[in-house]
């Protein structure tokens, strides 16, 4: 069975099925980084970064030297090549096809997706439900520097759009608001409150059930958290699902609709909560054209006693000043 890695939860290693003791610590989170960049050189410098941040002490290269030296010994099994080894000014960890769980979770989605695009649901769905299947209940420690951190919330992204795929997948199959559906779809919105195709497949999961008061209360719901985190009223997709919803239509569409923009027309129900509006910023004092400035004033001092028409004129851009100052 040879090596298999997991971080899409605690980082763990396994041989032949078999957890290896990690070390913790910094020694953990540079083989999650190494993991991340599985094939690749990655400099010493980042990996400083990557693990000490702004407070790297002086030891810290040779602390890092250390932290590689232990991992090596622990991936390499006797008469094994090296997993890990330093290359180009910084280490290289070597992962093969099938043993990391993020990579294999990234190739399933994007198989599922590509079929799920291709009318193909009943295909879509196992790769979907296994790639899914990869994440742990529990998240990975916090304790990695920006880049993982950036890498770890892409792949969150890509677990939400998941989701969402496979629960358009089971409706597109027939489910009918299944328990085990609807208790998708609401976990997925505690975690991610703003995602409105989430929205959208919770609210025909409910109509699916015959829930269509559950499927009102769900829209409402979704106007709060768009309007308390972002300020927005839902997009038109979102909106037109909830009037389809009002108007009893015997099955409203399960749709997936894209993303929302900022821009998109309010729906009916407005939220509660008023929805702030940026103003422009102020104007700025008109600066130079002083021997133009002085002659409009004093053209504008004679014009009181002496009505006299003052004109201002130039190209677009330029600058013309206003005669008020």
């Amino acid at each position: 069975m040879g090596l298999s890695f997991r971080i899409l939860g605690p980082a763990q290693v396994l041989r032949d099925g078999r957890p290896l003791r990690l070390p913790g610590g910094r020694p953990t989170a540079l083989l999650v980084t190494l993991l991340l960049h599985a094939g690749l050189a990655v400099p010493v410098e980042r990996l400083r970064q990557e693990l000490w941040g702004g407070q790297a002490p002086a030891s810290a290269v040779a602390n890092l030297r250390t932290h590689a030296s232990h991992l090596r010994h622990l991936l390499t099994a006797p008469g094994e090549p090296a997993r890990l080894r330093a290359e180009n000014g910084g280490y290289v960890l070597r992962v093969d096809p099938g043993e990391l769980d993020a990579a294999e979770f990234e190739r399933l989605v994007a198989e599922g997706q590509a079929a799920h695009a291709d009318g193909r649901p009943g295909d879509a769905a196992p790769l979907l439900e296994r790639a899914l299947a990869l994440w742990s209940a529990t998240e990975p420690p916090p304790a990695y520097g920006p880049a993982t951190a950036a890498a770890f919330d892409r792949l969150r992204e890509r677990r939400a759009a998941g989701r969402e795929t496979y629960a358009a997948c089971r409706l597109d199959l027939g489910d009918r608001g299944s328990p085990a559906l609807l208790a998708l779809l609401r976990g997925h919105l505690a975690e991610n409150p703003l995602r409105e195709p989430g929205w959208a497949l919770l609210m025909t999961a409910q109509c699916r059930a015959g829930d269509r008061a559950a499927a009102l209360t769900t829209y409402r719901a979704a106007c709060r958290a768009l309007a308390g985190e972002l300020g927005v009223t839902p997009g038109p997709e979102l909106t037109e699902l909830y009037r389809a919803v009002r108007r009893h239509e015997p099955r409203p569409p399960a749709g997936h609709p894209p993303a929302r923009t900022r821009d998109r027309p309010p729906g009916d129900l407005r939220p509660a909560s008023p929805v702030p509006h940026e103003l422009p910023c102020p104007t700025t004092p008109f600066v130079g054209r002083r021997a133009e400035l002085a002659r409009l004033r004093t053209a504008l001092t004679a014009a009181r006693e002496r009505p006299a028409t003052v004109s201002v004129y130039g190209m677009a851009g330029t600058g013309k000043p206003h005669p008020g100052i």
